[in-house]
Order: structure tokens, then sequence, then C-alpha cells
């Protein structure tokens, strides 16, 4: 789910790795309160969350990841398929707000189904920053890209599995292109990733990277942290206010109560949301705990305490 930069409208897909069904691309408009499917095209009609997917179903288009344009007109997302024999192309497509034909923008892999890793930034002058994952955790795509213009893609960061920061995916970037937030996989088992992340902030000028517990002075053992001698694990990407000038991230402390803290561009350091964990079924998942800030200071968290909507006022 993501934010137009103009706050009028919210887009948003499924998880398409998480529940195993199709997804399509879909705006709320706040103003008329209506929801839109931009890319209806699922086989036989169905609607997009109910055909699951599968290596012996039918082949089925997925759209993924939409990111706003910086005018708020138009929206980029990732294209694959899934299903039938093999595997499919990626690509990144364009459509606008209002609908109609997506046009492809960039061919992304040839032969690897949903090797999009993450949500995508679209930025102010044009560049489309987004991650790559086909599948082989030392292919050599693995990375977070920035792509410029139609055909310039070029690294930000290697992302092999043996690299210091392995399999990266694009938490958030500063308006300005400069910083980025990044969670990568860090314990790895054979050929299969094991649950469990760690959030980088990258300074890309500098090409400097550093964890982002240890800028914010939080505790990164599990056990020590559960033991009640820290502030909290992270449980979310550390986020940026629009502005670039505060810092947004999500906590697990030992009593087990989740928060949501703000550090300020004063060095200030703001608890603005504590809860419990809710009780969820396995159908209630809501995948990966996330935080994003929209450009009307406004802030969605996505948690194991249920979803919530802030609102800053300064």
């Amino acid at each position: 789910m993501t934010w137009a930069p103009d706050s009028t409208a919210v887009a948003f897909s499924l998880d398409t790795p998480l529940v195993f069904r199709d997804s399509d691309v879909y705006v709320f408009e706040v103003g008329t309160g209506t929801l839109e499917n931009l890319t209806q095209d699922d086989p036989n009609g169905t609607s997009a969350d109910e055909p699951a997917i599968g290596d012996d179903g039918p082949e089925v288009p997925v759209d993924l990841y939409p990111a706003w344009s910086p005018d708020s007109q138009e929206l980029v997302f990732a294209r694959t398929a899934w299903g039938g024999e093999g595997d499919y192309e990626t690509s990144l497509k364009t459509i606008p707000r209002s609908g109609g034909d997506p046009e492809v923008l960039f061919p992304v892999t040839s032969n690897r189904s949903l090797s999009i890793a993450s949500p995508m930034i679209w930025q102010e002058d044009g560049t489309i920053f987004l991650s790559i994952w086909p599948g082989e955790l030392n292919d050599a795509q693995n990375s977070i890209w920035r792509l410029s213009g139609e055909s310039d893609m070029e690294h930000v960061l290697p992302g092999a599995a043996d690299d210091d920061v392995p399999l990266p995916s694009l938490a958030d970037i500063t308006s300005d292109g400069q910083r980025v937030s990044i969670a990568a996989q860090t314990s790895l088992s054979g050929e299969v990733p094991e649950p469990g992340t760690t959030y980088f902030h990258l300074a890309l000028e500098e090409g400097e990277v550093q964890p982002w517990e240890e800028l914010l002075g939080l505790e990164t053992d599990l056990a020590a942290a559960l033991g009640g001698d820290s502030a909290g694990i992270f449980v979310a990407p550390p986020v940026f206010s629009a502005d670039d000038r505060s810092v947004a991230y999500m906590t697990r402390t030992a009593d087990d109560m989740v928060h949501v803290s703000v550090l300020d561009a004063a060095g200030t350091t703001h608890d603005v949301f504590s809860s419990a964990p809710t009780e969820r079924s396995a159908a209630d998942a809501l995948g990966e705990p996330r935080l994003e800030w929209s450009e009307n200071n406004r802030l969605l968290v996505i948690s194991e305490a249920g979803t919530v909507l802030l609102t800053f006022h300064q």
C-alpha cells in the first residue's frame, strides 16, 4: 500500500508471495471513497483475490508493488506470470491513474516470475528504485537497482548471499535519493533463507552501510532484548518523513509490546504509539510488519498489533 504524493489516493496490490493468489493494482480515491481495479485481467472473469495459483494451475498475470509518479497521475508496477509451464518474464509497466492499457517501461528478467522483491519508489527526478531477487542466492541480479529514464539500470548495492548486505530489499529512500533504508536476509541455511531480517541504512554518495540498530542505539540480539536489557528489537525497517528530517521505526520490547517511535531532526526520540499484539489466526496474517509515511504526515502502521493510521501535527 502506498500513498499518492498529493495525498488524495492510495494504491496497493495483494501479497501474492505470501498467500499464493493472483493480484491486480488497485487505487482507492479518498475524495470519492471509490475503489478501482486498474488491471482487471484475471482468467475466466474471476475476481483478483479468488484464483489460487501454482505450478499446476493456469497461467495468471500477477501485478505487484505499484508506485506513484511524482505528479500522482500515473503508476508503475511489476507484472509477471505464474502457473502453467515454467517461469515468465517480469517487467515494469506503467498505467494512468484513471486506468487504461498498461505500457511496458522496462523488461527486468526474461525467465523468472515474481523477481521484483519489494515495493518500488518513483523519485521526483524520474528515477525508479526497486529490488530484484530472481530466486537464486548468488544470482548477479540480486540487488537494489536504480532505473533512470527507460533504459539505464544500475546497481545501487550488490546483493549476493555472501555479500555484507545479503539479498537486500528496498524499504524507503529520502526524497533527494541519497539515503536508503534496506531490509536484508541475514540468516541463510543452504539455499533457503531462514525467517528474520536485519535493517540497514545506506548513504549512497559515501557508499557507507550501517545497521539501523547501531544508528538508533537498539539491541540487535533477540535474547538480550527479551531479557529486558534493551529498548527493543526492530520488527520493521525504519522509514523517512517526507521532509527527510525524521525517522520512524517499530520495535517490540521485553514485555511483548509493539512500539512506534520517531527520531526527530533535533535527535529526540518520541514514542508515538504502543500496543500489545492481538491474537490472530494464520488466515488473518498481515505479512511483514511495516511503516508507510505519507506526504501529508500520516503514518500507516501494519504490525503484530494490527493496522493503525497515525496523524502528526507539527
